[in-house]
């Protein structure tokens, strides 16, 4: 197994700890906040994360510490994900400490978690035809004056290459992200743009919804692709 030197400065060291199991929840019933054990990963630059929810809302906070004592916090990291919606990436650990807390927009309700240890940033690469997909909207109909909001089906934070194409002539597009409660944050917005090619956009940690707004007198169709940017 190759070995990867850590560059944090205060507590640097050879790891070898790629694909080691830290914790999991396997279709597991939480009926309240529910905080995990206190991890050491001060042996490892990353940590490869999968979380999945089936009917509520999922956060995850990574409470980062500069001891196991927990007296010196370093930040936190939230990981918010939607029923249908995956997590699976990888996030730098910002300590050599991590608490972490699973939680859900209401309760009883049953999640599916795992973290491992991991060499690299990147993000693992999947098989089959979808992946690198987060969300997709090929040639939707929209009406006069209508919305049209698609949600995406993995959460992946990070840089990401966005396709827009319509022929209506008037038109918005909006990417928010999920809150906890369900309320929506602003992410991005156009309008009325003629481009070629992606452009690129950088993604929260927290599932994103997109909305085109067909602001014409007449009806139409559009289409929306964000892929995950594999050579970011």
């Amino acid at each position: 197994m190759p070995t990867v030197q850590e560059d944090r400065p205060d507590w640097g060291r050879d790891v070898s700890g790629q694909s080691v199991l830290i914790d999991f929840l396997f279709a597991t019933v939480i009926n309240g906040l529910t905080t995990r054990a206190t991890f050491f990963v001060g042996d490892t630059p990353y940590l490869n994360l999968f979380a999945l929810t089936a009917v509520n809302r999922m956060r995850i906070t990574f409470n980062w510490f500069a001891d196991e004592a927990l007296t010196t916090g370093l930040g936190s990291d939230l990981v918010i994900c939607i029923p249908g919606a995956s997590a699976d990436f990888n996030l730098p650990a910002a300590g050599p400490w991590v608490s972490v807390v699973v939680e859900a927009s209401a309760y009883p309700t049953t999640v599916s978690y795992r973290l491992f240890k991991a060499n690299t940033l990147r993000r693992p690469i999947r098989e089959g035809a979808d992946y690198p997909i987060i969300l997709s909207a090929i040639n939707q109909a929209i009406g006069a004056g209508g919305a049209s909001t698609v949600n995406a089906f993995r959460t992946s934070p990070g840089r990401a290459l966005v396709t827009l194409d319509t022929a209506l002539l008037t038109w918005t597009w909006t990417l928010v992200r999920f809150n906890l409660d369900g309320s929506l944050a602003n992410v991005s917005a156009i309008r009325n743009t003629t481009y070629s090619g992606p452009f690129v956009l950088y993604l929260p940690s927290a599932t994103v919804q997109s909305l085109f707004t067909n602001t014409t007198a007449g009806a139409g169709n559009y289409t929306v692709t964000i892929l995950t940017d594999l050579d970011a």
